[in-house]
């Protein structure tokens, strides 16, 4: 499999699962980078950036770590202890710095590292949010964009609108940046001297709107539970499960992307409801038996769609 793509800055969650199922191949970065277009380094730091902690689970609820626990015999040695020193493997200190693609994962009582696409992706969008949130002016602009707007707000009454419209030049970011910096306090003027923001009145609350039956279901099933159960279970089978839709009300497509192989099966369904979608894995258990739709449908990742609200039936046989 390769994927030739120009050069960009940031990495798409294709591109971290692509490397993650050449991790697991026990592919290289050189050649990982090779199939990406991208640089080795570039595919080092993702690696080492975005790695997943596990540490091993231990017999009686043992947490003790050091690799000198054979002689000191502590049963919760910590950190805090002058002796204490983590037994990390050894081909953890160099490439590929994670146990993905080791054959003796499964035995093996160290501490371990794994790179998941899915958390990596996760993790990145999380700082570059927490990146890009504050002000994206220096304390000069602010002054003179403030002597610019705020005469026009509080003495002439004028909108947002109309002074984008007659100021293109002097304001460089977009009217949401704006709301976003008043909300902040950066300018002179507030919210309240911005008369269409006041004038609406607060939605009144409905008490009689209907509440989503997800919270039943969700219970056990949330993304944390996810995370969590793939922590324990590094190598179970993964599908995503999702639904396209064109024509409103019309036909749709129910779309299974197993993880591991990249293998996609899309079935079309009349409706986007749960009596089709049940329908279809009826179909599925069928044709391979329960055995085997157990072992690759170990884990079904979907979002919050009404159609998905009965697991139940997707979980279980009849």
């Amino acid at each position: 499999m390769e994927i030739r793509k120009a050069p960009n800055k940031h990495l798409t969650y294709d591109e971290r699962n692509f490397i993650e199922i050449g991790l697991n191949n026990g592919r290289n970065f050189a050649k990982i980078a090779k199939d990406l277009n991208k640089s080795r380094t570039t595919i080092m730091r993702e690696v080492r950036g975005h790695r997943f902690r596990k540490n091993p689970s231990g017999f009686n609820n043992r947490k003790n770590l050091c690799k000198n626990r054979r002689e000191c015999k502590k049963f919760d040695c910590t950190n805090k202890e002058k002796c204490y020193e983590e037994e990390i493997c050894y081909k953890l200190t160099g490439a590929p710095y994670v146990c993905n693609g080791c054959e003796e994962k499964n035995v093996c009582r160290k501490i371990k590292y794994y790179y998941y696409a899915k958390f990596a992706n996760d993790e990145y969008s999380e700082k570059l949010r927490i990146a890009r949130y504050g002000i994206n002016q220096t304390k000069e602009e602010i002054y003179e964009l403030d002597r610019l707007i705020t005469p026009l707000i509080k003495e002439k009454h004028q909108s947002i609108g109309h002074i984008y419209a007659n100021h293109p030049d002097e304001i460089t970011f977009s009217r949401a940046t704006m709301y976003n910096y008043v909300n902040l306090g950066v300018f002179s003027f507030k919210n309240i001297d911005l008369p269409r923001k006041v004038k609406y009145k607060k939605r009144k609350e409905n008490k009689k709107q209907r509440i989503r039956r997800e919270t039943a279901i969700r219970k056990g099933r949330t993304y944390e539970d996810f995370k969590e159960y793939i922590g324990k279970h590094p190598e179970c089978s993964i599908v995503e499960m999702d639904t396209v839709e064109g024509r409103k009300g019309g036909k749709v497509f129910l779309t299974l992307l197993i993880r591991q192989s990249k293998f996609m099966l899309i079935y079309l369904m009349e409706n986007k409801t749960m009596e089709f979608v049940e329908e279809v894995f009826k179909g599925i258990k069928k044709a391979i038996g329960i055995e085997l739709f157990k072992k690759i449908f170990e884990v079904i990742l979907t979002d919050n769609g009404s159609e998905f609200f009965n697991p139940i039936s997707i979980e279980k046989d009849e």
